[in-house]
């Protein structure tokens, strides 16, 4: 995209690929084995003078880096595309409830942190409403996603350690569905303890 004599030029996809940051100033670390597949879905132009560019991108697909072709001006690989685990439609079901109750424990994770966070910060109660609107997700549109694409929202929007959302990247997307489901369903506990903890200090 960067290129503009690529032939990948208007495609809007693109892949990511964890590089291991470096020891030594000036010398890239090397590359992850895995990485994944983005494709645009939108963008915007934002700013005072309109020249801001705010792009969405999915991710999609996992793959495996066969080979670095170049790295300036941007990276160029051959990659061959990640197979994902074949489930009987029985196990897909299973795995089906799993999507729908991992984006109600992410929906309940993100209310009940902005909840403390509002805590901290005295809210009113009408801006208090406000914010936990904004922040409502979509259910509908996450469970219109396939479980793959799902797993790779939730680790984006949900996780901030890039060292661990590379290792959810790198595990079948069973696993990782479940992975994030118990890591998530963890934090959920802890916020609603800190949440009745302070009710209880309040009474």
């Amino acid at each position: 995209m960067a290129d503009t004599v690529s032939p990948y030029l208007s495609t809007g996809r693109f892949g990511i690929v964890w590089r291991t940051p470096s020891k030594i100033p000036g010398i890239p670390g090397p590359l992850a084995r895995t990485g994944v597949a983005m494709k645009i879905v939108s963008h915007e132009w934002l700013g005072p003078a309109g020249d801001q560019l705010i792009v969405t991108a999915r991710a999609y697909k996992r793959f495996q880096v066969e080979e670095v072709i170049r790295s300036e001006p941007v990276l160029e690989a051959r990659i061959a595309p990640e197979g994902e685990i074949s489930l009987p439609d029985d196990r897909m079901m299973v795995y089906r409830e799993l999507s729908l109750s991992l984006v109600r424990t992410c929906d309940a994770v993100r209310q009940l942190s902005a909840e403390k966070a509002m805590r901290n910060a005295s809210f009113s109660a009408d801006e208090r409403m406000r914010v936990l609107n904004k922040l409502s997700l979509d259910e509908d549109s996450l469970m219109a996603l396939t479980e793959e694409e799902l797993s790779y929202w939730v680790a984006v929007n949900m996780f901030d350690n890039l060292v661990e959302q590379q290792e959810m990247l790198q595990l079948p997307t069973p696993l990782r569905l479940r992975y994030q489901m118990k890591t998530l369903g963890e934090t959920k506990k802890k916020l609603i303890r800190e949440a009745k903890s302070y009710l209880d200090d309040e009474s």
